[in-house]
């Protein structure tokens, strides 16, 4: 990146550097005048200078990605808010596929496959406010790297568990480490005026999408790989994923520790309250989000949960449900549900020409009546569909629906916050989309053990449809402060 740049910016190409004529009064420097000590002398000043301005060039480069000049933007540091970003939610996808025959080796139950899901939500849940506030009040890189150390050691325990109790916890301790979603939101809310948020956090959902929707295809080539030793610590299709995401882990700190630089606090606020006093002078408002709209954060929340429970659902029954219906292998149905996760990721990367052509509330809409009509259908045909049409079915939902319609509520409520601290806020809005996960997959796992497949859907059916009622009644509160 910094050799792309230096050639941008510098006054010759490569070519021309290479073929470059040395000025009269330096000599050339070559074969024929090594003995003569003047023309030596004159052709390395020159090559000196030459070196010089190159260096000046790569600083200049390197401060320019650094953003540190006014309004500029730190790649370097949102590159590595990307990787923990990656490294967070592979801890989901990685094991998605597998978690299920895992637990049914150590006497795990489907009701128990609820619970381990929900476990690592609810570490998550429980500690996404609290590091959401120390973000906002203390650096963000060391709260990070706190981050990944408990992932390291909540994947030390996975490797080594003997019983699902063993496994449970080291899930619980993996989704406290997980909660760093709030902090790199906050980064980016920091970083960035108003009008370029939506699609650098639709960028960071992407990323959040791949972990843990395209990850599972990871998995299930690691469930090929072949088995050395037995017992705690051994490497099977089971334990490969933790000794995966602890190497991916540690590359997390290094970058953090020697890349990561925490954002200006406040820099946005600032250059907003700049455009705002700029604005007044030439007698124009500058009222927009002035008083936030808690029924609007309020409903945000709810369409949050609403979208955070049904993947819940999906994630902890899609890849059991399809091996079991179809009497495929654990390698194939993590394959179907990878391949749905790189359809969700062209949406995500497709999202910043959609936010330009229609607002945030229009959007949500949008994905919420493709999640009910996925639900209906999963709801009366599911037992008679063939696996293509099964997995199109749920790629309405995990490839359309979620990325589309948590992407822009996401973006909605960072606008309807108007000046809230956005860590804390966004802290509270990660910690509502864990607690879905914790709830939705619980209900997932008792409802299949104890009613069947179809009373999941009946499920996601029922409260898809109510959200999109509330969200109705409530569209004219939810203003992104765009129009269609």
């Amino acid at each position: 990146s910094l050799a792309v740049v230096y050639w941008e910016r510098s006054d010759m190409d490569a070519e021309g550097l290479l073929d470059k004529k040395v000025p009269d009064g330096y000599g050339a420097l070559n074969a024929d005048n090594l003995e003569n000590p003047q023309e030596v002398r004159a052709s390395s000043s020159y090559y000196a200078s030459l070196f010089s301005s190159s260096r000046e060039s790569l600083a200049n480069a390197w401060t320019e990605l650094r953003g540190r000049e006014e309004g500029n933007l730190d790649w370097i540091s949102l590159a590595v808010v990307y990787w923990v970003t990656l490294v967070s939610e592979g801890l989901r996808g990685l094991v998605l596929p597998s978690q299920w025959p895992f637990l049914e080796t150590l006497h795990g139950s489907k009701s128990f496959l609820g619970v381990l899901v929900a476990s690592f939500s609810l570490g998550r849940m429980i500690s996404t406010v609290p590091l959401g506030f120390l973000s906002d009040n203390f650096s963000m890189k060391m709260v990070l790297v706190a981050c990944s150390v408990l992932q390291i050691l909540g994947n030390i325990m996975y490797t080594g568990a003997t019983n699902k109790w063993a496994v449970l916890l080291s899930r619980l301790v993996v989704g406290f480490g997980s909660a760093t979603m709030s902090v790199c939101r906050a980064h980016v809310t920091r970083s960035l005026p108003r009008e370029r948020r939506t699609y650098h956090l639709a960028y960071l959902s992407a990323l959040q999408f791949v972990g843990f929707a395209c990850l599972p295809g990871l998995g299930g080539l690691m469930a090929t790989l072949p088995e050395i030793g037995h017992g705690a610590f051994s490497l099977n299709e089971y334990r490969y994923p933790g000794y995966f995401l602890m190497f991916a882990n540690i590359i997390a700190i290094a970058l953090l520790m020697t890349m990561y630089e925490d954002p200006p606090p406040n820099s946005v606020q600032n250059r907003t309250a700049s455009s705002a006093t700029a604005e007044n002078r030439n007698g124009s408002s500058a009222s927009t989000g002035a008083r936030p709209d808690f029924v609007a954060i309020f409903v945000c929340l709810v369409i949050n949960v609403a979208f955070r429970g049904i993947v819940a659902q999906l994630e902890t029954v899609a890849a059991p449900f399809i091996m079991e219906k179809f009497s495929v292998s654990l390698s194939t149905a993590s394959y179907y549900v990878s391949c749905l996760g790189f359809v969700g990721l062209i949406v995500y990367v497709s999202f910043k020409p959609i936010s330009r052509t229609f607002s945030d509330r229009l959007l949500v809409i949008f994905g919420l009546i493709v999640a009910v009509i996925a639900s209906m259908l999963f709801l009366l045909f599911a037992d008679h569909m063939p696996i293509v049409v099964w997995v199109s079915v749920l790629g309405l939902i995990w490839s359309i629906a979620y990325p589309v319609g948590q992407t822009a509520i996401l973006g909605l409520f960072t606008k309807v916050l108007a000046g809230l601290p956005a860590g804390g806020f966004l802290g509270l809005f990660a910690a509502a989309g864990s607690f879905a996960r914790l709830l939705f997959a619980t209900a997932a796992g008792i409802s299949w053990n104890n009613f069947g497949r179809l009373s999941v859907f009946r499920e996601m059916a029922i409260y898809m449809t109510l959200t999109l009622i509330i969200t109705t009644l409530f569209y004219p509160r939810l203003k992104s402060g765009r129009s269609i």
